[in-house]
């Protein structure tokens, strides 16, 4: 048995690609020129205040509102759509019109939508995105390879993917706005364990300010960071970037508004200022219940892995929640999380749209218990994404119009199944790779 053991250690050991120390493998970039502190995001957000408000005591009340985009896989179809929803309301929407957005963050799925979110009037373009995707776009299945691979599937279409729809033209309209609005996206450096936010402001306009030698170099970093931002661990590989490894920032937050921290920012009047976080939740909110006899299921298989794929199911669920009551408490009541001398941080009204409903109510569709419920199904498969965009538009469209969006304590945020006894199907949401 020891020697046994010593062999697998071996394998092991051997197993895995080289580190590259060069392009294409390692995109130089100078990363952390881009990247932004805890305490900036708030001071930008000061800046916004100032800027708006004018000089003199007699400013008017005005707004800062920051969009945040979770992550969520497929669910990004129903942010495509609540987004294009929400702005086909054109007469006084709720709480604010949808071009009137100064930031946005986005991990994963989020990072993947938050250029086309962030620059506005091509939220029809985001939809024909979600609704245009596949499997084969993106990813292969691997076989031998898998032996010494560092992922379980070959990822290589997917830059391709971005440099068809991240272009030269889309990258400069992000330049554009720097200085005056602000697109974060948050990935894993998976050599420190940090969580990474990324000014892609700043970075989108690094060419013009002689931080590139050439636009192309710039693209290439723009699109390297929503790649690792994208690049879910252990199923995708990773992406290096100035030779360390980045991968989805949804192994430490699916969401954030600014993470907690001792430092602070200077003194803040932000009294009349009104700050929004609204929050787009790409998940259905739930792990499905695998309880022998339950909606026909017959128990998690006693395999390694099995086991270990629906234990990461159950870590992605608690995350994205955990990551949500993160931001709410950042949000509303910064002392509860960084201690009572957060007390002069701003306090933000709140507004929240999760696709938990959707989710459940697109299971039952006939289209999706036949083509998307099979274990070979598509991860992106288009009936249940089609259905998660309508009625991510359809709701869009009625939060705007009528203020009433959910509301934190609506959410659903324990461990219960969301979807129980509906008679929803099962839909998988990894392709396994054993049978």
């Amino acid at each position: 048995m020891r020697g046994l053991l010593s062999v697998l250690g071996l394998l092991l050991a051997a197993c895995g690609h080289a580190r590259p120390d060069s392009a294409p493998g390692n995109n130089v970039c100078g990363l952390s020129r881009f990247e932004i502190g805890n305490t900036q995001e708030l001071q930008r957000v000061n800046e916004y205040a100032n800027r708006l408000r004018g000089a003199g005591p007699s400013w008017a009340s005005t707004e800062v509102n920051m969009l945040e985009l979770s992550a969520g896989g497929e669910f990004g179809s129903y942010g495509a759509g609540f987004l294009l929803g929400w702005g086909s309301v054109t007469s006084s929407p709720r709480p604010t019109a949808r071009d009137n957005i100064q930031i946005v963050t986005g991990v994963s799925t989020g990072a993947l939508m938050s250029t086309y979110a962030f620059l506005g009037r091509k939220d029809e373009e985001l939809k024909q995105f979600y609704l245009g995707l596949n499997d084969d776009q993106i990813y292969t299945q691997r076989r031998l390879s898998l032996l010494w691979a560092s992922s379980l599937f070959d990822a290589s279409g997917k830059p391709a993917l971005l440099k068809k729809y991240i272009t030269t033209e889309v990258i400069d309209a992000v330049a554009a706005y720097n200085g005056t609005r602000s697109l974060y996206i948050g990935l894993a450096n998976l050599d420190s364990g940090r969580f990474v936010k990324v000014d892609m402001t700043m970075l989108a306009n690094g060419f013009n300010d002689g931080k590139f030698t050439s636009k192309a170099q710039r693209d290439d970093c723009y699109r390297a960071v929503i790649d690792g931002a994208t690049a879910i661990e252990v199923a995708f590989p990773p992406v290096f970037i100035d030779g360390e490894m980045y991968g989805d920032g949804g192994v430490r937050q699916h969401v954030f508004l600014v993470s907690p921290k001792n430092a602070l920012p200077p003194d803040m009047d932000m009294s009349k200022v009104t700050l929004r976080m609204i929050m787009l939740i790409h998940g259905d909110m739930g792990v499905q219940d695998d309880t022998p006899g339950v909606d026909g299921a017959t128990g998690v298989k006693n395999g390694v892995l099995y086991v270990a794929q629906r234990s990461a199911s159950i870590f992605t669920d608690q995350v994205l929640k955990a990551s949500i009551r993160l931001a709410n408490a950042i949000a509303r009541d910064p002392g509860v999380v960084m201690g009572e001398h957060a007390g002069k941080l701003p306090k933000f009204e709140t507004f929240y749209a999760s696709a938990s409903h959707a989710a459940c109510e697109c299971r039952k569709l006939p289209e999706v218990a036949s083509q998307c419920t099979s274990a070979t199904a598509d991860i992106f498969c288009q009936p249940y994404m089609r259905c998660l965009e309508q009625k991510g538009e359809e709701e869009g469209q009625r939060y705007a119009l009528t203020g009433r969006w959910q509301s934190f304590a609506s959410l659903p945020l324990s461990s219960e199944p969301v979807c129980s006894g509906t008679g929803a199907p099962r839909v998988p949401r990894l392709k396994p790779i054993f049978k």
